[in-house]
């Protein structure tokens, strides 16, 4: 209920057309009953339990498939698009790439701190910011490495070829595993200067390494096709002595991420190895995997 009304309202005064699709997981607040009063235009379809981001996710992206949908936009519900984002993105479009406008915060007055880490600073763009603090005028394909899932532009041709989320992941690292089959692929992952989408949740605090997060972090070492089940597990030892190094900066000494690193490869070695090696052999293919 807190960013409903944006969220959809957005939607709705759009320059482009679009089909609103609300999956709801299982909310316990107002926000259906509302929904249905105040945007009768949605397609909703209410779920008896929670799915997860990724599988609530594919529920909608069958449906609109199913519809003859050329473009599925996923959109958090904490997020909201400027009127014009759909009418500049879509010409860079080509079949082959992923788009995503620029994400600002909430107050759409700077970049978000993720995407301004992983999708300008760590993708080689910060000359970008120097006289353009909001990337307005960086015109064009801007290949990044990372982008948050909060406001992804789907092509038909990109989902008939990647699919859907991996259901490995409930929540958390989904985003990033979708990253991984596209770069195997030869798609691109890009952003375009000068359309927005504000996702709203500076408000959030950094928290202390939890068990399921990093449980999250291991699998998606594991399922990364664009290296060797050799290098992630690899890639998992050195999380596991980056969880001691935080630790220590935490002041933790009981050393509770390394026995939750612990805890989580263990269960990645009983329970989830086959399941793995199912998922790594699904994704090399180009196929609508997961849907």
């Amino acid at each position: 209920m807190r960013w409903i009304e944006h969220c959809l309202g957005s939607l709705r005064d759009s320059t482009v057309p679009v089909v609103p699709v609300v999956v709801d997981n299982g909310s316990k607040d107002d926000t259906v009953a509302y929904i249905r009063s105040h945007f009768p235009e949605v397609v909703l379809f209410c779920q008896t339990k929670n799915l997860g981001f990724g599988q609530g996710n594919n529920f909608g992206i069958r449906y609109a498939m199913q519809e003859g949908a050329d473009y599925v936009l996923l959109l958090n519900q904490d997020a909201w698009i400027d009127a014009d984002m759909l009418q500049k993105i879509l010409p860079y479009d080509d079949g082959k790439v992923l788009l995503s406008p620029v994400h600002l915060n909430g107050a759409h007055t700077a970049i978000d701190r993720n995407f301004l880490k992983n999708a300008v600073n760590r993708s080689g763009y910060k000359d970008l910011l120097s006289a353009d603090a909001l990337l307005a005028h960086a015109e064009g394909l801007h290949p990044a490495r990372e982008i948050c899932a909060a406001c992804w532009l789907m092509s038909r041709s990109v989902i008939e070829h990647i699919g859907g989320f991996n259901p490995l992941f409930f929540h958390y690292d989904e985003d990033n595993n979708y990253q991984h089959r596209l770069r195997y692929h030869g798609y691109k992952l890009a952003w375009v200067g000068g359309c927005y989408v504000c996702h709203d949740r500076e408000f959030r605090d950094d928290s202390p390494i939890k068990y399921y997060r990093l449980r999250q972090d291991l699998i998606l070492c594991s399922t990364n096709i664009n290296h060797s089940r050799l290098k992630g597990f690899l890639l998992q030892m050195r999380y596991g002595l980056a969880t001691i190094h935080e630790s220590f900066l935490r002041r933790d000494y009981t050393f509770t991420g390394f026995r939750y690193f612990l805890k989580a490869a263990f269960d990645l070695a009983t329970h989830n190895f086959g399941a793995v090696a199912r998922s790594r052999s699904a994704e090399r293919k180009l196929q609508p995997n997961w849907l």
